[in-house]
């Protein structure tokens, strides 16, 4: 997601560009910043094995079997883990279990990849043992489908795949009455209420979960390939409005596809030399 810039379409008339997202990382930090999240996971390293907790709350995680450290990320200015699908992970504290069976609580991460895996799991085991009690939170199947849930919530599916290699955004907010939500790029994708139990999961981890007898899965433990950033925990549900500003926030002022594009900076070229470059309307 780096700066761009547009040709204008037609000579001396108006122009429409695209802001170049210098201030995109700025205004990210400050729309996650205003929720207080209990936990924020950047994953922006690009060397050592901690992944800090950029709250300040001291939950840092950690980079475990050589994740690949500094890739492009879903928000200008910073970074991203890469994850090879096989056994990189970052270990986290977890707070699904900490909240209990009553408590509101929100994951939220970036996920870009190609194939699939699982984004966020938790168990009662380490990652890689045999566990007795697991869930897949969030993991994209191998059909390509984003699947979403704590244990014992219905899940929530999308209806189209997400393994095209573009960044999306995925949130999970759960109520304190049972009821969880989830969102993809800002949007509702669906939500399901039931009876939440924590059981002992103690473990858990983003970039990979146990899978077995889970629909879409592989049967085992999933790992994800791909790319993951952004990660957090929050003590309560965000809103829709909260989600959508947090997915506007790394992503307005991006792309121009074509000139009917609204809501962007318009400006006005005195002039059939235009020096603003980029896609026209048919893509050339």
């Amino acid at each position: 997601m780096g700066p761009r810039t547009f040709r204008c379409w037609g000579a001396a008339a108006a122009c429409v560009v695209a802001v170049a997202p210098l201030a995109m990382a700025a205004t990210y930090v400050q729309e996650v910043s205003a929720d207080t999240p209990d936990a924020w996971w950047r994953l922006g390293e690009t060397s050592g094995t901690t992944a800090s907790d950029a709250t300040g709350n001291g939950e840092n995680g950690t980079y475990t079997n050589g994740p690949s450290l500094g890739v492009p990320g879903a928000v200008a200015g910073d970074t991203a883990a890469g994850l090879d699908g096989i056994d990189d992970y970052v270990a986290i504290p977890n707070f699904p279990y900490r909240y209990g069976n009553t408590g509101s609580f929100t994951v939220e991460a970036w996920f870009q990849t190609t194939t699939g895996g699982v984004i966020f799991g938790y168990q009662n085991t380490p990652a890689f043992a045999i566990p007795g009690e697991y869930v897949p939170a969030l993991y994209v199947d191998t059909a390509g489908l984003l699947r979403g849930k704590f244990w014992n919530l219905p899940q929530i599916i999308t209806t189209a795949a997400v393994n095209d290699g573009v960044w999306h955004h995925v949130v999970i907010a759960v109520s304190g009455a049972g009821q969880q939500t989830m969102y993809l790029d800002g949007a509702v994708v669906g939500t399901s209420s039931g009876t939440l139990d924590r059981l002992s999961m103690t473990y858990a981890q983003f970039g990979t979960g146990y899978t077995a007898a889970w629909q879409g899965g592989n049967g085992g433990w999933y790992s994800f390939n791909g790319a993951i950033d952004e990660a957090a925990f929050y003590g309560h549900a965000l809103s829709s409005s909260r989600v959508q500003a947090h997915y506007l926030a790394a992503t307005a002022g991006v792309e121009v596809p074509e000139p009917r594009v609204l809501g962007l900076l318009a400006i006005v070229v005195a002039g059939a030399a235009a020096a603003v470059r980029g896609r026209t309307p048919t893509g050339r």
